[in-house]
């Protein structure tokens, strides 16, 4: 009859470290895909800046080639011609 009472706590013991291990790791679980989430958007925000950074060096280096080609038609409209 000891053996008996001696087994029960000890099957709930184990029942209750079974338990908070599973309940642990889904803390865990959970804490790294949030954490994995927030890199992701982190990430995702970084990308738009890159792409928003890059598309106005393009911009700018459209507008300076447009600049420089109107100046040299400016210039080669104000040189008299050799005829």
């Amino acid at each position: 009859m000891a053996e008996k009472r001696s087994a029960l706590p000890n099957v709930l013991n184990m029942s209750s470290l079974l338990l908070a291990r599973t309940t642990c790791s889904d803390v865990a679980v959970t804490f790294l895909n949030r954490q994995r989430q927030k890199q992701l958007e982190k990430l995702s925000q970084i990308r738009r800046q890159l792409t928003a950074r890059m598309g106005e060096h393009f911009i700018l280096r459209e507008s300076a080639a447009i600049e420089v080609k109107a100046r040299r038609q400016a210039v080669a409209s104000t040189r008299p011609e050799n005829s």
